[in-house]
């Protein structure tokens, strides 16, 4: 199935660099006939009549960290939660957030002032790894917690990029194995992250990657050191001597709601091979793809806006991955 995946991207791989309709494709589990879908007209779609409400939470289980968050009530009984990749702050979430005229929350997490010098402290502890990618699932659950406080919603849908899709991914697992139930009832993962390792080894092969995730760009004299199989082992081999890896396809399997992947075929973070490990972790039956011309965080944007939303709000107004298809 895998490779399959990785045939079939690169076939689109091979399409025109002009961003036309030929260029988006919604997938399901028959990898091998993606189905087509042209750009829609833009078409006038109302957004948010509510005034943003600021507010800060505090974390039940760590009371010094304060989770700012932002709400738009527009007396909806669906609720989109949005998570920004590291290390955004909520605003850069704004464009997804105009797409819909239900409730919207959107959150910062603890690093968003400070990233360089958070990340520098947790590099120095015990468990950096620990420190750097699980303690931030405490700003979603309160968040979640947050939202169950304002009304019962008949609707939650996660909505998350790069970052956010681990953490996302890693709730809604874990909540599904206590309690048979997790907190959202759709997720969406807007250029999905796969794991630490896949991280580094991207890194390795265009170091300047962390600047400019759409498209890197390091000399290529660079690239070619850092890719040299010999050094990438050793830099590999270095990081993960003290960094425990992590990764998203546990928690993808345990999963039990329908998941809309939207992943760019220009992806310079999360290549082909790792999407495939992506796509092959969630559940057959509970996965559909949107597959874009676009890099890495730049799916949402002008030329497709109108296709995003549509197709996100058919997935939304679905019951199942199935009903979705249907509709789109």
């Amino acid at each position: 199935m895998k490779k399959k995946l990785i045939a079939l991207l690169a076939a689109l791989m091979l399409t025109a660099s002009v961003h036309t309709a030929e260029n988006f494709f919604l997938v399901a589990d028959e990898l091998d006939q993606p189905r087509q879908l042209a750009i829609p007209a833009d078409t006038p779609y109302p957004h948010f009549r509510a005034q943003p409400q600021h507010r800060t939470l505090c974390s039940p289980s760590q009371p010094n960290v304060r989770i700012p968050i932002t709400f738009f009530d527009n007396n909806s009984d669906t609720i989109v939660v949005l998570g920004q990749s590291l290390p955004a702050s909520k605003e850069s979430m704004l464009g997804h957030a105009y797409l819909f005229d239900c409730d919207v929350i959107m959150f910062d997490y603890r690093w968003h002032e400070s990233y360089k010098t958070f990340l520098l402290k947790a590099l120095a502890s015990c468990r950096p790894t620990q420190r750097i990618l699980h303690d931030e699932e405490q700003e979603v659950r309160t968040v979640l917690n947050f939202i169950r406080t304002l009304k019962k919603y008949k609707r939650v849908i996660g909505l998350g990029e790069c970052y956010s899709t681990y953490l996302f991914a890693k709730v809604q697992a874990d909540e599904t194995r206590a309690r048979r139930q997790g907190p959202f009832t759709h997720l969406i993962f807007d250029s999905p992250w796969h794991s630490l390792r896949s991280f580094a080894e991207s890194i390795c092969n265009d170091p300047l990657l962390p600047l400019s995730p759409g498209k890197g760009g390091a000399p290529r004299v660079l690239k070619a050191v850092t890719s040299c199989p010999p050094v990438k082992h050793i830099i590999l081999a270095t990081t993960f001597a003290f960094l425990n890896d992590v990764c998203i396809e546990q928690h993808l399997a345990a999963l039990t709601i329908p998941v809309l992947f939207i992943y760019g075929k220009n992806d310079l973070f999360v290549p082909e091979e790792h999407f495939s490990q992506i796509w092959g972790a969630a559940p057959r039956g509970l996965r559909a793809a949107l597959i874009t011309p676009y890099c890495h965080g730049e799916n949402l944007n002008r030329e497709s806006e109108e296709l995003y939303r549509q197709v996100c709000e058919r997935f939304i107004a679905s019951s199942s991955v199935a009903e979705f298809l249907e509709q789109s």
